[in-house]
């Protein structure tokens, strides 16, 4: 059964890039806040700022209330919709053993990427990343703990959500991922980033949107970089 689809629209792409240019706003402002509190309570020198621990806890704190509540939004109404579709009947019995071995097929490989990928991650950490030295428990634990749960709630679940309203899912995920890639503004993390992203992606739509398994998989890779 071919998935209706409907016109591309420019409040289409507005929803697709618009919660991208709001990290970055978010960004900013978390930036503010932190020069603000390190003034207060602490002369803000250049050197707190190596220390950017508070800056990303303050940041993945306004990604996780805004975008989680967005993202909630707007899963409640593709449940709405899925709904009103479940009582059409579906024969699906013969293609559930190719499937399995589709489903089976798709893990090893996505565990060779991900094998791969932490590979040039830990590469990259390790020699061209200069500033992972410098990192502080602090900062370490923000981004294995809250980075994971924020971007994958803002990519692999609202970004991904509102491309594939009126993209194939295949180019929704390829969308998402290109976002998520220049989101970092770094163009080596970016190599990993995007495929990794496409990977996440696809585990997203095979779980139907259900974002525990991109989670755990993000923090085990913030795992192999910072650790």
């Amino acid at each position: 059964m071919k998935k209706e689809q409907r016109k591309l629209q420019f409040k289409d792409i507005l929803l697709i890039v618009l919660p991208s240019f709001i990290a970055f706003i978010l960004e900013i402002i978390s930036f503010f806040a932190y020069i603000s509190i390190s003034a207060i309570y602490r002369a803000a020198s250049t050197k707190d700022l190596v220390d950017a621990g508070p800056l990303f806890l303050v940041k993945y704190l306004l990604f996780a209330i805004v975008f989680t509540w967005w993202y909630l939004i707007s899963k409640n109404v593709n449940d709405e919709n899925k709904s009103s579709k479940a009582s059409k009947p579906s024969s699906k019995n013969d293609d559930k053993e190719d499937k399995s071995k589709h489903d089976r097929a798709t893990r090893i490989a996505g565990a060779v990427i991900l094998i791969a990928i932490g590979v040039v991650v830990g590469i990259v950490n390790r020699h061209l990343y200069t500033g992972a030295e410098e990192t502080t428990l602090f900062l370490k634990l923000v981004m294995i703990i809250m980075a994971p749960f924020a971007e994958e709630i803002l990519f692999r679940g609202l970004i991904l959500n509102n491309s594939k309203k009126v993209f194939s899912p295949k180019t929704a995920i390829i969308i998402q991922a290109v976002l998520y890639g220049i989101f970092l503004l770094n163009p080596i993390q970016s190599l990993c980033a995007i495929p990794l992203g496409i990977y996440l992606g696809f585990v997203a739509q095979k779980k139907d949107g259900n974002l525990i398994v991109p989670i755990l998989i993000h923090t085990a890779m913030n795992i192999l970089f910072y650790i």
